[in-house]
């Protein structure tokens, strides 16, 4: 039992602390097993463990930022397409705003007491660039046309059987029947 209460505190604590970089995370999984790539994943995840991992404590902000800048502009290198390689921009774009901004304004390269509106909402610009990605991977087409593949042939079973017409036309009967009276 005290396995089981230990579970639902840990659980229930590290819901609190991660809500966005776990939806974000379980959406880069889904692209990347979509798209068969996995660089995208590993951009994202490299770039969340320079922020959140203990071994990082040495690096200052705007080096977390140039560093985080260098591999998305490394994975835009090597983007299929120019869809691609635009939101990849728009976060490398997005590390070098949040770069200046730990340099101009911070303390010694990292942000002091003094916060910017950029620092306050930092939080929710990445997790916007990151969604622009995740939409710029996904083959929107490709998920449309297996649904309605998968549509098609749930409806082309069930109007191939033999007991949909016999169903169909004692229905029509009973109706029938129902508006005589």
């Amino acid at each position: 039992m005290e396995v089981l209460e230990w579970l639902q505190v840990a659980s229930v604590s590290a819901s609190k602390n991660s809500g966005s970089i776990d939806l974000t995370f379980m959406l880069y999984v889904v692209a990347s097993m979509l798209i068969k790539k996995s660089r995208y994943l590993l951009a994202f995840f490299f770039s969340d463990l320079l922020i959140a991992c203990s071994i990082f404590d040495g690096l200052q902000e705007y080096q977390i930022y140039l560093t985080c800048f260098i591999v998305y502009s490394y994975v835009s290198c090597y983007a299929h397409t120019l869809k691609v390689k635009s939101a990849c921009g728009i976060m490398c774009l997005l590390d070098l705003i949040l770069m200046y901004d730990a340099l101009k304004y911070g303390i010694n390269g990292t942000h002091g007491e003094l916060e910017t509106v950029i620092y306050q909402s930092i939080e929710y610009l990445a997790f916007s660039a990151h969604l622009i990605i995740i939409s710029a991977l996904l083959p929107f087409g490709r998920i449309y046309d297996s649904a309605c593949d998968l549509f098609s042939n749930a409806f082309r079973g069930k109007s191939n059987s033999s007991y949909i017409p016999f169903f169909w036309y004692n229905i029509h009967k009973v109706q029938s029947t129902k508006q005589k009276l």
